[in-house]
C-alpha cells in the first residue's frame, strides 16, 4: 500500500468514527427533551473531535511547518462556514416564525449571531448561542489557533512539554474545579471560555497521539487488532452508557487517544468495516450531523406535531443532518457558479475599459 493510499485509508477510519460519534452527540441532544434516552455521556464524544484535530495540526504543523495562526483561523472556518450558515439561518426563521417580536426588535436580541456565525465565542465576546454544538467549532478554533502560534515560536518545547502540561494541568483544572467535563460555556478570568481550555487540553492529547505513531510499529496480526479495537469499543460503550456526570469523565481521553492510535497502526475487523463503501459515503456528512440536527431538536414540536419522541428525534436529526450535506453542497456549487457567470459577464466590459 502507498503513503497516499495509505492515508486516505486512514482518514477513511477517523471519518467513519466521527460519523459515529455525531450520531451519539443527536441521541444526547435528543435525550436533553425526554429526560432520559441512550448515551448520556455524548458529550464526551467531542473529545475525540478534538483529539483528531491536534493530530492533525501537529502532522501540518512538524512535516509542513507552522503556517500563521490567522491563516490556520480561516483555511479551518471556510471548510465548516457554508454548514454552520445553513443550519443558523434556518435556526433564525423559525425563531422569528415563533416570536411576537418586531424584525427590529429580534435582530436587536438575536444580533449577537454574527460573533457565532465566524465562531468567536470561544474569544468571550458574547455568551449568545442559537446552535449550541458550535461551542465546539468555536472552541478548536480558538484553542488551534493559541497552539499553532506556539508551534510557530518553538515545535520542540510545544510537542515535548507544553503539550503534556496543557494536557493534564486543563483537564485537571475543569475536573477539580466542576466535578466533571460537560462544561462549555463557563468564563475563566472573565474572559476565556472553559470549552476553550477543554479544546486546547484534548488537542495537546492529539499532539502526543502524534508523537507517540511516529515511532510505534505497526500491529501485524489482524486477530491481535480486531481484540484491541474490541476491546476499546466496550470501554468506550461503558463509559458513555454512564447515566452520572464525575471525574472519571476524564478516562475517555487515554481511550479516545488509543483509538486514534488503531487508526493509524492497526487493520482489525472493527477498522476494516469502516472503510467500506457505505461508511465511506456516510463518513462525509459527520459536521451537517453535528450543526443541522440541532434545527430538528429546537423545532421538533413545529415539525411533528404530537407525533413527536425520542426515537423520531433520533431519525430525523441523523437524517436531516445528512440531507443538509447535499443541500450545502448545491447551494455552495450553485454560488460558485453564479460567481463564475458574473465574472465571465462583467471580464470583457473592464477589457474595453483597459483598451
Amino acid at each position: 500500500m502507498t503513503d497516499q493510499s495509505s492515508e486516505a485509508s486512514h482518514s477513511a477510519v477517523i471519518d467513519s468514527w466521527k460519523f459515529l460519534f455525531a450520531c451519539l452527540v443527536v441521541c444526547l441532544h435528543s435525550s436533553w427533551f425526554f429526560g432520559s434516552g441512550p448515551f448520556v455521556h455524548g458529550y464526551l464524544v467531542v473529545e475525540f473531535f478534538f483529539i483528531v484535530s491536534g493530530y492533525f495540526l501537529a502532522k501540518l504543523c512538524i512535516e509542513k511547518g507552522a503556517p500563521s495562526p490567522f491563516r490556520w483561523w480561516l483555511r479551518r472556518l471556510k471548510s465548516v462556514f457554508p454548514t454552520l450558515l445553513f443550519s443558523l439561518a434556518l435556526l433564525l426563521a423559525f425563531r422569528y416564525y415563533e416570536t411576537t417580536l418586531s424584525f427590529k426588535d429580534f435582530w436587536r436580541e438575536n444580533g449577537d449571531v454574527v460573533y457565532e456565525l465566524f465562531s468567536m465565542q470561544g474569544f468571550g465576546l458574547t455568551t449568545y448561542a442559537l446552535n449550541g454544538p458550535d461551542w465546539f467549532i468555536g472552541s478548536m478554533l480558538t484553542g488551534g489557533f493559541f497552539l499553532v502560534a506556539l508551534f510557530s515560536i518553538a515545535p520542540k518545547a510545544t510537542v515535548n512539554l507544553l503539550a503534556p502540561a496543557f494536557l493534564f494541568l486543563g483537564n485537571g483544572f475543569i475536573t477539580a474545579k466542576y466535578g466533571h467535563m460537560d462544561i462549555i460555556n463557563k468564563y475563566v478570568f472573565y474572559s476565556i471560555d472553559v470549552g476553550t481550555i477543554r479544546a486546547i487540553a484534548d488537542m495537546s492529547a492529539g499532539i502526543i497521539v502524534y508523537q507517540m505513531a511516529q515511532g510505534m510499529p505497526s500491529i501485524q496480526s489482524k486477530k491481535m487488532a480486531t481484540v484491541i479495537e474490541l476491546v476499546l469499543v466496550g470501554l468506550l460503550y461503558a463509559i458513555l452508557i454512564n447515566q452520572e456526570h464525575g471525574p472519571d469523565d476524564f478516562l475517555c481521553i487515554p481511550v479516545f487517544a488509543a483509538l486514534l492510535l488503531c487508526c493509524f497502526k492497526s487493520r482489525g475487523y472493527v477498522c476494516s468495516l469502516l472503510e467500506t463503501r457505505p461508511m465511506r459515503f456516510l463518513n462525509r456528512t459527520s459536521i451537517s450531523i453535528y450543526l443541522c440536527h440541532v434545527v430538528v431538536n429546537l423545532n421538533g414540536h413545529l415539525i411533528f406535531g404530537s407525533y413527536w419522541n425520542i426515537n423520531t428525534y433520533i431519525v430525523s436529526g441523523i437524517l436531516f443532518g445528512i440531507a443538509s450535506f447535499f443541500i450545502v453542497g448545491f447551494l455552495e456549487r450553485g454560488f460558485y457558479a453564479l460567481i463564475g457567470k458574473l465574472q465571465a459577464l462583467y471580464a470583457p466590459v473592464n477589457t474595453l475599459k483597459m483598451a
